[in-house]
């Protein structure tokens, strides 16, 4: 048998601190630079955050330990078709950039509930779904990735279950009740480098040890479990590699398989569009947006594929300080864009141009 050293090295240990000093100084410096003493600045970061930023952010809130931990166990179970999970969001965020951004920036709504209840009226819809989202949230996905993430700290500094989950959330709360959504964008985006950085380092080290893709494939293929071994309380370890494991699309036949093309395509694709399209915590994120305009969301969306910066066709007519305009149809009233431009210099009257800082009459 190979024994495995798992013990941590100084430069182990030394990454590790400066990884949480990292987190916690990106976290809450540029949060003493943002405005916390309003609702918009708490909540939704001042809608300050460009583009990058907020790529960023909507990136680390989907992919996280859950991933790490658990996507890649079962794709090491089960095979690649898992990656749909995922590559059906490449299309579910073009939705979202294209249908779902604008109404919600046009309606000025903080919250998922807050908008249904503007659209439909009442309180009782706003306070169904806030407590259907804390039930879901707080049962399954926070309490999934508390574990996961545990499960990783365990592993890396050799601590217990609990301890592990305490140091998660003490990390999280403290920069994020300090900041607001300024703090927790600003370490979505380190974490996102850090995980891109990572794995990709990840990928090529261990592409090159076993080999290349190929080799991998024919590997994987023979990794059969002795008949010796003897696994307790797992009832899905890895067993016999099934025969369509290297396969993105499977039998729609649920006899054969186990996740079946169909439900991949369309099925997922409802879940989808609640996940990345109406989820809370992608509402809030996408309306943190700079200055809460279409063209900082329409800009945001570059950073999906296939979406460039939307151009509108407008009509202006100056009444004072305050521009009437209308966009495709749609009539705003638009004031003064950022610091270092003027909206009479940036929309020159008419013509089709950028809109920025669009607040709905």
């Amino acid at each position: 048998m190979v024994k495995v050293d798992t013990s941590l090295s100084f430069w182990d240990i030394a990454a590790i601190v400066i990884y949480f000093i990292v987190i916690m100084f990106a976290g809450i410096y540029p949060s003493l630079r943002s405005a916390r003493g309003t609702v918009s600045g708490y909540f939704l970061a001042g809608r300050s955050a460009n583009w990058i930023l907020t790529g960023c952010s909507i990136f680390s809130s989907d992919i996280g330990s859950a991933h790490f931990v658990g996507v890649a166990g079962t794709a090491a179970v089960a095979g690649i078709a898992v990656a749909g999970f995922d590559l059906n969001a490449i299309f579910v965020l073009v939705i979202l950039g294209w249908l779902f951004v604008p109404v919600y920036i046009a309606s000025g709504v903080y919250t998922m509930p807050e908008y249904l209840k503007q659209r439909f009226g009442g309180r009782r819809i706003q306070l169904y779904l806030s407590c259907l989202v804390l039930i879901i949230y707080v049962t399954i996905k926070t309490s999934s990735d508390l574990f996961a993430g545990a499960i990783f700290i365990k592993q890396s500094i050799q601590i217990s279950l609990y301890p592990a989950i305490g140091l998660l959330l003490l990390v999280s709360a403290v920069y994020t009740m300090i900041g607001g959504l300024t703090a927790v964008i600003w370490t979505d985006t380190v974490q996102t480098v850090i995980m891109l950085a990572g794995s990709i380092t990840l990928m090529v080290i261990s592409f090159v040890d076993i080999g290349g893709y190929d080799n991998m494939v024919s590997l994987y293929m023979k990794a059969i479990p002795s008949p010796n071994v003897t696994l307790h309380n797992f009832s899905n370890c890895a067993g016999v590699p099934r025969p369509d494991s290297m396969s993105l699309l499977r039998s729609a036949d649920p006899d054969v398989g186990d996740l079946p093309w169909t439900g991949m395509t369309f099925g997922l694709t409802v879940s989808a569009v609640w996940y990345f399209c109406t989820d809370q915590n992608s509402t809030v994120v996408r309306n943190s947006t700079r200055g809460g305009s279409w063209q900082a969301e329409e800009t945001t969306a570059a950073s999906f594929p296939f979406v460039p910066n939307q151009m509108f066709s407008l009509m202006v007519t100056a009444t004072g300080p305050v521009y009437n305009v209308s966009v495709n149809g749609q009539h705003f009233t638009a004031f003064a864009a950022r610091d270092d431009q003027s909206l009479v210099s940036m929309l020159n009257i008419e013509g089709d141009i950028i809109v920025k800082n669009v607040i709905v009459e």
